[in-house]
């Protein structure tokens, strides 16, 4: 290994090789992960040859054969020589050096380097990911689904901190994101998203950022689930019998008012995006300034018979009548949405209420599942939504490497229960046609020759 080393640093080491620092870097980038990987190799190699030397060894293990190993890691193609043995009383095969370094059977790629394809697929295509996480190899789009899924596969740990916080407001914004299916573009689902701040702070004259945010989504959970969730990470977060108020913000779907149900102190309202588009739609669109304006303080100085007359006047003097019934629709969902409007009115200035969730939507979900024109399985959204969740929540790198260690654990234990029913299964024809009563009784008829031959051919098969 010193010799590998000093190799290195006397190949590097004359400057005359090099016509600039760019070439320099080059050179290292080209060969440190070369070194690297011979290294690893000398040292797994070594380590195979101190288990084969060793008395424990000797006492309980046969050497079978040596056998060549493949591992694809962040350095590159790892490929490394291990000893196979038997165990001498339980006649047991293993490879006591993977064993010894928890090396998964049949992994080809190393964990970190598969936390880092999950790192570019939070951005890019699995193909694309495939292609860039290592520069001497590529992986299929398929490899790269595969480990997303296992990822998925994992119970992600919540970050708990060691004592509650204590706020007097809590902010909670919802809105939902329409996503096309595969093989149907006509179909969609909801991909809904909810994300907990403390408010906003100001971080430069144009721009503030919200508060110990965390964020909530998912595509297949029920929505009464979705806001235990939410539920849960408050009661962990934060101290609530000092929490005074929750205000809840979203466009008044009904999947987010049933937050009301599971939050205590929790107060709706109607987010101000929603609540001037509706405006705008009601009083016949941009052409229609004057219009939406007196609509529009109509409705912030709460209004709201004077809103409806006026409101309805101008819908009748509409002529297309599908933008007609379009207004009409509108109208009805300002009528039913005014105790929320209400509440924002109230409390937007106390607590500069102002929704974010539609650029919060933009970035976290429709920037790479729904803006470009791709097809998912309900599955395949979970998947993707469940990572990017986790990585604008704070994971790093390594927490995705130990959520992807604990995902094949989980998965390995699943299998031999799987295989173990299976065999348990197996067994139970064996034993009814084994104990059929008819061929116990000796006396030869037409049903005993039916259920011997049932008998014998079961026998064949098992």
């Amino acid at each position: 290994m010193k010799n590998i080393i000093l190799q290195f640093i006397k190949n590097s080491i004359n400057l005359a090789n090099y016509s600039d620092f760019f070439s320099l870097v080059s050179f290292f980038n080209d060969n440190i992960n070369t070194v690297g990987i011979e290294i690893l190799r000398l040292i797994l190699e070594e380590h195979d040859l101190k288990i084969k030397r060793s008395f424990a060894r000797k006492r309980a293990w046969d050497i079978v054969r040596i056998n060549t190993r493949t591992i694809f890691t962040p350095l590159g193609k790892l490929t490394f020589k291990h000893t196979y043995y038997r165990n001498k009383r339980t006649k047991q095969y293993a490879y006591l050096l993977d064993q010894a370094l928890n090396i998964p059977k049949y992994q080809r790629l190393e964990t970190v380097l598969q936390s880092k394809i999950l790192e570019l697929t939070n951005y890019l295509s699995f193909e694309n990911a495939g292609k860039l996480v290592c520069d001497s190899e590529n992986f299929t789009k398929q490899t790269v689904k595969k480990i997303l899924d296992k990822y998925a596969h994992a119970d992600i740990k919540v970050k708990t901190p060691q004592k509650k916080r204590e706020v007097e407001y809590l902010y909670i914004e919802a809105d939902e994101d329409h996503v096309a299916l595969q093989r149907d573009n006509k179909r969609s689902v909801l991909n809904k998203l909810i994300y907990v701040h403390e408010g906003k702070v100001r971080e430069s004259s144009k721009r503030n950022y919200l508060k110990n945010k965390y964020i909530f989504a998912s595509n297949q959970k029920k929505s009464d689930d979705l806001w235990i969730d939410v539920y849960d990470y408050l009661d962990r977060t934060y101290n609530l019998d000092k929490v005074k108020q929750i205000f809840i913000l979203g466009d008044g779907a009904r999947w987010i008012k049933t937050s009301l149900d599971w939050i205590d102190r929790a107060t709706y309202t109607l987010d101000s995006f929603h609540l001037n588009k509706a405006i705008l739609i009601a009083s016949g669109g941009k052409n229609n300034k004057e219009d939406y304006e007196y609509l529009k303080k109509l409705v912030y100085s709460k209004a709201k018979d004077t809103f409806n007359r006026s409101a309805l006047q101008m819908i009748e003097k509409e002529t297309n009548e599908k933008k007609k019934t379009r207004r009409l629709e509108i109208l009805g969902y300002i009528k039913n949405q005014w105790e929320g409007i209400e509440n924002f009115l109230d409390n937007r200035e106390k607590h500069s209420l102002g929704c974010s969730a539609e650029g919060h939507v933009s970035h976290i979900l429709a920037s790479r599942m729904s803006s470009r024109p791709f097809g998912w399985s309900r599955t395949g959204l979970e998947n993707i939504t469940k990572l990017r969740v986790n990585l604008l929540n704070g994971a790093t790198r390594k927490e995705l490497a130990d959520n992807l260690r604990r995902a094949e654990r989980k998965i390995a234990l699943e299998k031999k229960e799987i295989v173990e029913n299976i065999e348990r299964i197996k067994k139970i024809p064996r034993v009814t046609v084994e104990n059929i009563p008819v061929l116990n009784i000796g006396q030869v008829n037409s049903v005993f020759c039916m259920m011997k031959g049932l008998r014998d051919s079961s026998k064949t098969v098992y």
